[in-house]
C-alpha cells in the first residue's frame, strides 16, 4: 500500500494506492516472486545466490506458500520491492494495517487543521500590518 500526501491550497489529501500486483492473493507468493524475477531478467541461480542457497533449494522454496522473513527481505533488496507487502490482505495484518490507516488520517486531519488555524493567523496578522501601515500613512501624509 502506498499513501500519499498531497498539498491542494490550505489542504492537505491522502490518496491510498495499493500496488497492482500486490493484489493478487490467489497466487502464492513463490509464483509471485519467480514472476518478478523474471520480469527483471534475473535468474534463480543468480537469485539463489544473493540469497545464500543453491539454486534447487531457492526453487523448492518457490514452491511452497511460506518464505521466512529474512529471505523475503533479501529477495525484496534483491528485486527493489517490497515483498512483504503481498500480505497486507492478510489477517492478523490487514487489521494492524487498517489501525495504521485510521490513526495516520486521524493525525493528518488534526495537522490539516493546525495549517489551517496558523494560515488564518497569518492572514490576520497580514491584514493588521496593512491597516497599521495605512494608519501611519494617514497620520503622517509626507512619507
Amino acid at each position: 500500500m502506498v499513501v500519499l500526501f498531497l498539498l491542494f491550497g490550505s489542504q492537505v489529501v491522502s490518496v491510498i494506492l495499493k500496488h497492482s500486483e500486490l493484489c493478487f492473493m490467489n497466487i502464492p507468493i513463490g509464483k509471485y516472486i519467480s514472476q518478478k524475477l523474471r520480469s527483471k531478467g534475473i535468474l534463480n541461480k543468480d537469485a539463489a545466490t544473493f540469497i545464500g542457497l543453491s539454486k534447487s533449494a531457492f526453487e523448492k522454496i518457490l514452491a511452497q506458500n511460506d518464505i521466512y522473513g529474512s529471505r523475503l527481505l533479501k529477495l525484496s533488496a534483491l528485486l527493489d520491492e517490497n515483498l512483504f507487502e503481498y500480505y497486507e490482505s492478510e489477517e492478523p495484518i490487514a487489521s494492524y494495517r487498517k489501525k495504521e490507516l485510521e490513526e495516520y488520517e486521524a493525525k493528518l486531519t488534526s495537522l490539516s487543521e493546525r495549517v489551517e488555524q496558523l494560515t488564518k493567523r497569518v492572514l490576520d496578522q497580514e491584514e493588521v500590518i496593512r491597516l497599521l501601515k495605512e494608519k501611519e500613512q494617514f497620520l503622517n501624509p509626507s512619507k
